[in-house]
């Protein structure tokens, strides 16, 4: 399939004369519905999700994808520690050349490991830490292995295949004509075949990595950050974050960015 009909595909199909509405001096001309189906065309980005558990676990290999345990570090690498000077929980491992594809914001990045201090405040930014290697030469194991004592449960990640992903209305509205951005017809934008696919795979996948962040409250993007990765409350993985809350991270020129939010 080539990218246009990949596209295409994952919008559905082409607005016809019978979705365009008539021009008049309040509606959007069919040159203003066009201008828009375009820009959610180009607007799509890669997206893979990540499911915990569902395959058997090999807990001698910590060289892959992890959930709550089972990590890597360099040599003479420590647990970080939180607020309270006690060692940070690891949540997530993830091995990027288990990935289908290398996503925007992933290159040069062999492994990386997300760990949480479970006393600090989300909400304010805070309470993690990130690593990343280049190579997996020279890793060593560190925190708690499979199933030992921790905060969350122990699971392998099963990464899913690339998906197109629109974004969300916050990041999206200022990217087409004002009287599109006005109509009260928003099917083209919240019907899409895109659209629905991410909202059916999120609902059983808590990990996301690429496309673009699925705010809950209201667009909080760091200026001149990219979006890398997602990470959703799950009962499974008993990681709440208040009321079905999520949590994403962005980076740019100074590091890593946490954003949080929920219902």
């Amino acid at each position: 399939m080539g990218i246009l009909d990949w596209v295409r595909s994952a919008l559905g199909r082409e607005p016809s004369a019978k979705d365009t509405p008539a021009a008049s001096d309040d509606a959007p001309s069919a040159a203003d519905w066009t201008a828009a189906d375009a820009a959610l065309k180009a607007a799509l980005r890669p997206v893979i999700y990540g499911s915990i558990g569902g395959v058997r676990p090999d807990p001698s290999n910590r060289a892959t994808s992890w959930w709550g345990s089972n990590f890597l570090g360099a040599s003479g690498e420590d647990v970080p520690t939180g607020s309270d000077g006690q060692p940070m929980d690891p949540l997530l491992q993830i091995r990027t050349d288990e990935l289908a594809e290398t996503l925007a914001g992933w290159e040069g990045i062999a492994l990386l490991t997300l760990w949480l201090d479970r006393k600090a405040s989300f909400w304010e930014g805070s309470g993690f830490v990130i690593r990343t290697y280049a190579s997996l030469e020279g890793l060593v194991p560190i925190g708690p292995g499979y199933r030992e004592d921790g905060l969350f449960p122990s699971f392998p990640i099963l990464w899913s295949a690339p998906q197109p992903e629109q974004p969300g209305w916050e990041n999206m509205a200022d990217r087409v004509p004002g009287p599109v951005a006005r109509a009260r017809k928003d099917g083209w934008f919240f019907e899409t075949e895109a659209l629905k696919a991410c909202n059916a795979m999120q609902t059983t996948h808590p990990v996301k990595l690429g496309g673009w962040p699925t705010w809950i409250q209201g667009d909080q993007w760091p200026e001149d950050a990219t979006f890398l990765f997602q990470v959703d409350s799950t009962d499974k993985g008993k990681l709440p974050l208040g009321d079905a809350g999520s949590i994403y991270f962005f980076r740019d020129a100074g590091g890593w960015i946490l954003r949080a939010d929920c219902y």
